[in-house]
């Protein structure tokens, strides 16, 4: 397993920012699955489902980056996927050893 970081904006009528957020997974396309499950608030196989409705059902990274909408809502908030980054350590680990 990999570690991905990845950064977003989040949205409200009040509040605008940019956050960013640790995850772990096989690959990419598997980081991408777990994100979209989170922002559509989906299981890992909805996500699976969803993506596979959007872009095809063999879809890419590359054609995830390329042609997907990256804005999602979630009532009345709304986040946008902004990149996601293959990193070399756990950041949940990081000052442990300091």
């Amino acid at each position: 397993m990999k570690n991905y970081l990845y950064q977003f904006e989040f949205f409200s009528g009040f509040y605008e920012d940019y956050f960013y957020k640790q995850i772990t997974a096989k690959d990419e396309k598997d980081a991408i699955i777990q994100i979209v499950s989170n922002f559509k608030n989906l299981t890992d196989d909805d996500a699976k489902l969803f993506l596979s409705d959007e872009l095809r059902k063999n879809w890419s990274v590359k054609s995830f980056w390329e042609k997907m909408d990256l804005r999602f809502f979630n009532g009345e908030e709304g986040y946008t996927l902004c990149w996601i980054k293959e990193i070399d350590f756990n950041l949940d680990t990081v000052g442990k050893y300091i």
